[in-house]
Formats: structure tokens, C-alpha cells, sequence
């Protein structure tokens, strides 16, 4: 399991919040840039841990090739409107 906090930008994190992480992590700016918003800061490190995670496995995630071939196929099935959805 993993969580991830995101605290204020002029404040962070709460002392109780940060006794209780494992560890903490900066992402680092370039540029004129000075604050990210907290969702793009959020999809940076939610992306950077499933690029990580990918790695360690060696592998895109946890399904076999014919999971993933059902998940798409069903997806897929339902991304169309009910009446040109295949019956059965």
C-alpha cells in the first residue's frame, strides 16, 4: 500500500501528518515556474510511482495478456452506445 500526501504550498504538511510518512519527496522546477498546482503535482508523482512500479516488474501491471485483452475488449464494448453494443 502507498499513500501519497500533498500539502499547502506555504505550509505543507502538518507536523502529526509528517511524523506518521515514511518518507518525503520534492518535485523539482525549472524554468519561471515557482508553484505547480496541487492536481498537476499530484499526476507528476502518481506518474513518476507507476513509471517506478513498471520497472521494478518488468511489465506494464499486474494481468496477464488475456486479462488485459478481456479489460480492453470490455471496455471497448462499453465506450459504445447500448444500442451498438453486441448482443449475447
Amino acid at each position: 500500500p502507498l499513500a501519497l500526501a500533498f500539502g499547502a504550498e506555504a505550509t505543507g504538511l502538518s507536523e502529526t501528518l509528517l511524523s506518521a510518512c515514511q518518507g518525503t519527496f520534492r518535485i523539482p522546477m525549472w524554468g519561471f515556474s515557482q508553484s505547480l498546482n496541487v492536481s498537476v503535482a499530484a499526476a507528476i508523482a502518481l506518474y513518476t510511482c507507476a513509471r517506478a512500479r513498471r520497472e521494478r516488474l518488468g511489465r506494464a501491471g499486474d494481468l496477464s495478456p488475456e486479462e488485459l485483452s478481456r479489460l480492453r475488449a470490455r471496455y471497448q464494448e462499453l465506450s459504445l452506445p447500448p444500442s451498438q453494443r453486441p448482443r449475447g
